[in-house]
């Protein structure tokens, strides 16, 4: 499972579990939409 969370007023994260249960994530997204679609992308593949 990933989402996408709010870090700033501009500035949007993917967070996801990775295989052995711990929490990672991928920051440095402009839109809510773009961090919306990588975290899709995480979960199909």
């Amino acid at each position: 499972m990933a989402w996408s969370e709010q870090i700033g007023t501009q500035s949007w994260r993917v967070r996801y579990r990775t295989g052995d249960g711990h929490t990672a994530s991928i920051s440095g997204f402009a839109t809510q939409r773009a961090a919306d679609n990588y975290a899709t992308d995480i979960e199909s593949d």
